[in-house]
């Protein structure tokens, strides 16, 4: 897992309103591979409805990355609406393993 990207309207001119864009989240890394494995917390970050680009990366830090079987985003907050949280699109990047055989090869392949 090299970086999680996100966005909250198609371009800067979206309808949407910015109270429902995503703030605080948190991004996990699930290994079903290892028997009895925890999630791991990849990265922490804060989404910036003002930011120059809706499309916002947020990179995991070299000493968590690894083959992760399965992710997990959490939103923790968004910018003010208490009942809606709006994503237009959350995009994982990483590296595909080719190494892999068997099960986890399965589990590696983009569905």
């Amino acid at each position: 897992m090299l970086a999680l990207s996100q966005n909250h309207g198609e371009d800067r001119n979206s309808t949407r309103p910015n109270n429902l864009a995503p703030k605080e989240f948190e991004f996990w890394g699930l290994s079903h591979y290892i028997p009895g494995a925890e999630k791991d917390l990849l990265l922490q970050g804060t989404y910036r409805v003002n930011g120059l680009n809706n499309v916002q990366e947020f990179s995991v830090p070299t000493t968590k990355m690894q083959l992760y079987s399965r992710v997990l985003l959490k939103i923790k907050s968004n910018h003010g609406n208490l009942n809606l949280k709006c994503l237009y699109r959350v995009r994982v990047h990483g590296e595909y393993n080719n190494k892999l055989q068997g099960d986890a090869l399965d589990d590696a392949t983009p569905t």
